[in-house]
């Protein structure tokens, strides 16, 4: 990590990217339902928990995957549209790392460590 970190930083131009970089808007008026936070919270979990747990199947997993995207696509919108906060920051940090935990069990074909393949 620490040898990424000094290579972004030796080589990383940001001038380059300035442009592309959006500014953030936060002109939003909705406040955040704690009911939808809670419920994607534990919508996330039971996936993660159930398709991409101890015990993995890539057909679980695919649907893992396909689930969470969706989420990710309603989280979004609900992120652009809702005053930001911790809660959906969090959310949807966490729906990404879910996706990415996800991509990559799924392209792990070997059973090691504290989960195992059944397929």
């Amino acid at each position: 990590a620490k040898q990424a970190t000094e290579s972004i930083d030796e080589n990383f131009d940001l001038n380059k990217y300035k442009n592309k970089i959006h500014p953030w808007a936060d002109g939003a008026e909705n406040e955040l339902d704690p009911i939808l936070i809670k419920q994607d919270w534990e919508t996330l979990k039971s996936t993660m928990w159930n398709y991409v747990g101890i015990i993995r199947k890539e057909k679980r997993m695919v649907r893992a995957l396909n689930d969470m995207t969706e989420q990710k696509k309603e989280v979004d919108q609900f992120y652009r549209d809702a005053k930001v906060n911790l809660q959906i920051l969090e959310l949807r940090n966490a729906i990404q790392t879910g996706i990415l935990v996800t991509r990559a069990a799924l392209k792990n074909k070997k059973s090691t460590g504290c989960h195992y393949r059944v397929d």
